[in-house]
């Protein structure tokens, strides 16, 4: 997670070069006049959530593995799951 956090600030911070361009691009009253390029902002927020959703999805599926071995009576299991699975919503 922590690489997954570096790497996502990193793009954020970098996706201009000049950097100083991504603020500076829409500068009023006169626009930035020096060259630069940048990539498409719309592909890290994407890859950022499609990551997040993906990350929460399996750490909301580790309490079943803890379930399946549990012994106690099958309506606490169900219970329990019921319990642990609003945590999907």
């Amino acid at each position: 997670m922590f690489m997954y956090w570096i790497v996502f600030v990193l793009l954020m911070v970098f996706q201009c070069r000049p950097t100083a361009a991504y603020w500076l691009q829409y500068s009023f009253p006169k626009g930035y006049t020096t060259k630069f390029t940048c990539m498409f902002e719309g592909k890290v927020p994407i890859a950022n959530a499609i990551i997040s959703v993906t990350t929460d999805f399996f750490i909301g599926l580790l309490p079943i593995y803890l379930f399946r071995d549990l012994r106690v009576p099958i309506r606490e299991k169900i219970a329990l799951g019921v319990l642990f699975g609003i945590g999907f919503l």
